[in-house]
């Protein structure tokens, strides 16, 4: 308004100029700032024009008006996609950071597995699973004493529940350690059912411990607790102490894994490993509803039961069980049990089979895909079946 001023006092915003002066000073701070700073710019040039023109162009404001509206939506979209590219970049930036930490986590890891297989050649999990074969009395006492063995633990105490009454079966270093559910670390634990420590509570006295770690069995019931008294500085640390909880959570479900299911007799084709795992997704089923599917094969030559040993030999996922019942050399039924796989999947899964194993002149094959909670058709169909025979 001033360079119009100074230089055309009868038309300072240059409507009736030969060049849109106006119209370029109105482009540029649109594009630069967006519709609304255009449109208020718009409005104080229109407000300050009543002072220097007895007839106001309206037809050319309005022109003004459109080509604000327009930049401002260019401004808009022009800027969400510099946004856009800027946040893709920023994630990509952040994810290949996190890749090159992991990588080099993994790296460290590995070179640490070496390191501990070469000290210790038998695995943890190897050495817990051993203390099934000990004596009863004797297995907790020696779990601690690896434990002590492994990360250093120098006074600690292992109780069991048992109706409600907590059973003192193992301690190592201070015979002083008592359950007392009064005690604020283990208030808290028996409150919240998670590990709790010495960080997790307000006060710190001579009684506090270092940490209260549950343990629970198959059913996800707390079946024992570990108090830590005593460990050295360099060793407590929160990776030790979260695996201290995986293998005391691993110990009591190895020692309680003949939970009492009520266990169909049409079901005990199968083996117990196979059966406990079926009967504890299917109370998973019932009180959660959670999914899980089972696919049966039933094979008639040696051919397609040779296929289908490579198959679990070579194909098997993770998670997935399996039952081989043999009726004879050949004739076998083959179970999968697919935890936290609906019908779906369980169908996907048939087709990956079909697909991968070639059956050949087994005319015969036949399949079965239900939800665990149909699990009895399947196991009439295989007893029925077997029966015929």
């Amino acid at each position: 308004m001033l360079f119009g001023y100074l230089f055309r006092p009868t038309d300072p915003f240059f409507f009736t100029a030969k060049y849109e002066v106006f119209l370029i000073f109105m482009t540029i701070f649109t594009l630069f700032y967006g519709t609304v700073v255009g449109i208020i710019m718009l409005g104080v040039s229109y407000g300050a024009s009543l002072n220097f023109y007895t007839n106001i162009p309206y037809m050319q404001m309005m022109e003004y008006l459109i080509f604000v509206l327009i930049y401002g939506e260019f401004h808009y979209h022009w800027n969400r996609k510099i946004n856009i590219s800027n946040e893709n970049n920023m994630y990509t930036k952040n994810r290949l950071r996190m890749l090159g930490n992991a990588f080099f986590l993994t790296k460290i890891s590995h070179d640490q597995l070496e390191k501990s297989y070469i000290i210790r050649p038998m695995s943890l999990r190897g050495a817990i699973v051993s203390l099934i074969n000990e004596p009863k009395d004797k297995r907790t006492t020696l779990l601690l004493e690896r434990l002590s063995h492994y990360y250093g633990i120098e006074a600690a105490a292992y109780y069991h529940f048992e109706n409600d009454d907590a059973i003192k079966l193992a301690e190592i270093g201070d015979s002083n350690i008592v359950y007392d559910k009064d005690h604020p670390m283990i208030d808290k634990m028996l409150t919240s059912l998670k590990s709790i420590y010495v960080s997790d509570i307000e006060t710190y006295d001579k009684n506090s411990y270092l940490a209260v770690l549950p343990s629970f069995d198959y059913l996800n019931e707390l079946r024992g607790i570990l108090i830590l008294k005593k460990m050295p500085f360099m060793m407590f640390n929160i990776d030790n102490i979260l695996k201290i909880e995986v293998i005391i959570n691993y110990f009591e479900q190895e020692e309680n894994k003949d939970i009492n299911f009520d266990i169909p007799q049409i079901y005990k084709v199968c083996s117990n490993n196979f059966l406990f795992e079926l009967m504890r997704l299917t109370k998973l089923s019932k009180m959660y509803g959670a999914e899980s599917s089972l696919c049966a094969i039933h094979a008639s030559t040696p051919s397609s039961i040779g296929m289908l040993d490579h198959f679990l030999l070579n194909s098997l996922r993770v998670l997935d069980l399996f039952e081989r019942i043999e009726i004879s050399s050949d004739d076998c039924y083959y179970v999968f049990l697919l935890p936290f796989e609906n019908i779906s999947g369980a169908l996907s899964f048939e087709k990956r089979i079909m697909d991968k194993v070639y059956f050949g002149d087994d005319t015969n094959l036949q399949r079965m895909v239900v939800s665990i909670d149909a699990a009895n058709r399947l196991f009439d169909w295989i007893s029925t079946s077997s029966q015929r025979k």
